[in-house]
């Protein structure tokens, strides 16, 4: 099965996605869902199905036992489809917003900034250094090394006792399955006895871990994501990295999330509050926001960056009409949608940068729209949502 590392305290400090089944055509079957979403505006388990058993054009002709592409989407936040529920995730809702409301042209290309934006989130660890290794199997692997090496460094440095520290090896790794050969690739075998890091000794009892990357790993991670970058403009057929993915890249070292000769995708400010991680933000964490990622992404494919140029007022009326948007979209669930999530609301902006007018910040702008009439918007602060508006009347 394919998704995000569970949660277990330390899971957030890796970005990754398990590497199996399930990693094909992303981008084109996000744009699938949302037209699907955005036409039926409803979801049920019978349009999932629909989706992914039926023939060409309806469907994508899978077998009835292959449903692996589910667990793909979850970790995307597209749609969670387990134990018979459907719910659409903050990605899924904005697809399916721009598909029913927008022009085609502009779903086709927030998907591809979306989707990239999501790819970093929950993958960027692999995806960059994958797409800085230009899909090398021995420069990918170095940088994983120096990935570990450089978290670690990080994190032993903040959390200083034995058990913290065993808790960061155990969480913060890369899987070897020396038992799977997987697939064969054009990478051939690699000596499986390599090590990316060295036994190094601590100041504490406690030593690192050996890790090594398996060669079935490479054989299965590296050509998926390359189909991933490619679809997404982001690297050539061969490989090699494009502009907009050199763009990319720079944006992510802007954002501090990179190490020595690697990069490393850290938790974002809102998956920090736990009182065991609050205090790291004070001691030189880098700080980032789910916004702070989207601006990088519509930087690099988009070229325009943050522009608070709309006004609080156009601003105000824009969320105001997404609001709406977002309550048409899933009819069977209007009813408990009487507030917009921010990680919804973020997404559905990007078409102001589609259209150069660059993207807008919400959350620059909280308190001016709080204070806005005749509008009432309502903010709640949500650890699910970090934020929720509503309104109040006019």
């Amino acid at each position: 099965m394919v998704e995000r590392v569970p949660y277990d305290g330390f899971g957030i400090f890796i970005r990754k996605i398990g590497y199996s089944v399930g990693l094909e055509s992303t981008l084109v079957r996000a744009i699938d869902f949302a037209r699907m979403y955005g036409r039926e505006l409803t979801l049920t388990r019978s349009s999932i199905s629909r989706l992914l058993h039926a023939a060409p054009p309806e469907g994508w002709n899978l077998d009835a036992a292959n449903e692996h592409i589910l667990d793909v989407f979850r970790a995307l936040e597209i749609v969670d489809a387990r134990r018979g529920e459907v719910t659409a995730l903050a990605l899924g809702d904005a697809l399916g917003i721009f598909a029913a409301f927008s022009e085609e042209n502009e779903l086709s290309q927030a998907a591809r900034l979306l989707l990239t934006t999501e790819f970093i989130w929950a993958d960027g660890d692999i995806f960059l250094n994958a797409i800085a290794a230009e899909f090398q199997a021995d420069e990918f692997r170095d940088r994983l090394g120096r990935l570990l090496e450089s978290k670690w460094t990080t994190l032993e440095s903040l959390l200083l006792s034995d058990n913290l520290r065993k808790s960061i090896y155990g969480a913060v790794t890369i899987e070897t399955q020396p038992t799977n050969k997987g697939s064969q690739s054009k990478f051939g075998e690699i000596d499986l006895n390599r090590l990316l890091v060295k036994r190094l000794p601590l100041r504490s009892s406690l030593d690192r871990p050996t890790v090594a990357i398996s060669d079935s790993y490479l054989r299965k991670a590296l050509p998926r994501r390359k189909a991933w970058a490619i679809s997404l403009g982001i690297s050539n057929d061969d490989g090699t990295i494009t502009d907009d993915g050199k763009a990319l890249l720079e944006g992510m070292v802007s954002l501090n999330q990179c190490g020595p000769s690697t990069f490393t995708v850290w938790p974002l400010v809102h998956e920090l509050q736990s009182a065991l991680f609050t205090s790291m933000r004070a001691r030189g964490f880098p700080s980032v926001t789910f916004f702070d990622l989207l601006s990088a992404t519509t930087s690099a494919l988009v070229k325009t960056g943050t522009s608070n140029t709309l006004g609080v007022d156009e601003l105000a009326r824009e969320i105001q009409h997404i609001h709406c948007d977002y309550q048409k979209l899933n009819t069977a669930k209007r009813i408990v949608r009487s507030e917009l999530p921010l990680r919804v609301l973020e997404r559905c902006l990007v078409k102001f940068a589609i259209r150069g007018q660059g993207l807008p910040s919400v959350r620059d702008s909280i308190e001016e729209l709080q204070a806005a009439h005749p509008y009432g918007i309502r903010v709640r602060a949500s650890r699910v949502a970090e934020y929720a508006f509503s309104f109040g009347g006019k």
